[in-house]
């Protein structure tokens, strides 16, 4: 009877092991088939992330492409215009017109001297969006009297444009005329016209006096 219940308990412990076995094995299973899952879903990720990258480097690419295009164009703009007011310069006059294929001469001031204005009205002058027909008070930034260019420190803020003319005023004496070529916050780029004041008298840093001109044919 001890032996027979015996091996009776060892027959039960032999199924139990195998069960468990059974049991290890299949989950093991399981587990080697969420490591595959992940490590594909790894993979997937990678793949996607670098197809992203790729194609950010290609935007970028024909931004900085575009980007580039438009700086060339408006270096050959910019150029093409400084070309066409130096020919007219060389030649005594302004740019003609090609609507109306006449040459545009620059308008003669007929003030013998700038306004005197008053603390307020400088105040007043300085605060201003735009610079009346009284002029605003400036400094020269720079000139370059051989390339016939001068930088001076107002700009669109006080609605200076492309064409616009002023003459210059300094010691109340009109120094010289120039043409608006660009304009910036904060700034504007003028050429120098010919045949007008004493502009090689002009230094960086002195005090001058705006008074916008009118051009007349």
């Amino acid at each position: 009877m001890e032996v027979q219940s015996l091996e009776a308990d060892l027959a039960t412990e032999r199924q139990e092991a195998i069960a468990f076995k059974e049991a290890t094995t299949t989950k093991m299973g399981v587990l080697e088939d969420q490591i595959s899952q992940l490590q594909q879903n790894l993979q997937d990720e990678q793949k996607q992330f670098q197809a992203t990258l790729e194609q950010n480097n290609e935007d970028h690419k024909r931004e900085l492409s575009k980007v580039n295009a438009n700086l060339v164009k408006e270096y050959n703009r910019g150029r093409d215009d400084a070309t066409t007011e130096l020919l007219a310069k060389q030649s005594g006059g302004e740019v003609v017109d090609e609507n109306q294929k006449t040459a545009i001469n620059p308008f003669v001031v007929q003030n013998e001297a700038p306004p005197v204005l008053s603390q307020s009205e400088i105040i007043a002058v300085s605060q201003s969006t735009e610079i009346s027909d009284i002029g605003a008070p400036s400094t020269i930034s720079r000139i370059d009297s051989r390339s016939g260019m001068i930088l001076l420190p107002l700009g669109i803020e006080r609605g200076v444009e492309q064409g616009n003319v002023f003459t210059l005023w300094k010691d109340q004496r009109r120094a010289a005329r120039i043409r608006v070529q660009s304009a910036r916050k904060g700034f504007l780029l003028g050429y120098i016209l010919p045949h007008f004041g004493t502009p090689d008298k002009l230094r960086p840093g002195d005090n001058i006096h705006m008074v916008p001109d009118e051009e007349k044919l």
